[in-house]
């Protein structure tokens, strides 16, 4: 399995839990500037068809980052919990892995989804392995159709 890590997850203690679970990391440093804007870097991530990890939740409501997402074709996940070090970001990703991977399969690129952070009141961690589509381009095109943007 193979993602790239923004630049706002730092290159190492969320990259390094990662690779230490056998997940292969690209880091934002190692590939672009690091003051490249989103919509340069996110369409070449896209083309190598490497899913971006991100802690930047505002990606989802920034028109013109949605814009890159949908028209390069990436599949971006954020991870909520802007409150939470890069070891429990990078233990939350893994722990929720299995739904990463379910959103991956079945849904066609481009997405947003979200990956959320534990419940407290789940302690056990029985029911908060959670990830959600959050915009797909199907309803991207519908809101900009709505909207006048599309022809």
């Amino acid at each position: 399995m193979e993602f790239f890590a923004d630049r706002n997850l730092g290159v190492n203690t969320f990259p390094e839990t990662l690779r230490a679970a056998g997940i292969t990391v690209h880091v934002h440093q190692d590939h672009f500037p690091p003051d490249a804007p989103d919509v340069v870097w996110m369409p070449q991530v896209a083309a190598r068809g490497w899913p971006i990890l991100s802690p930047d939740i505002r990606i989802s409501r920034d028109r013109l980052e949605v814009g890159a997402i949908m028209t390069s074709g990436a599949a971006v996940f954020c991870l909520s919990g802007g409150h939470c070090t890069s070891q429990d970001k990078a233990r939350n990703f893994l722990r929720c892995l299995p739904q990463v991977q379910t959103v991956l399969e079945a849904t066609p690129r481009p997405f947003i989804a979200k990956v959320y952070q534990p419940s407290r009141d789940d302690p056990d961690d029985r029911k908060t392995r959670r990830v959600e589509v959050k915009l797909t381009y199907d309803a991207w095109a519908a809101r900009r159709g709505q909207s006048g943007l599309l022809p």
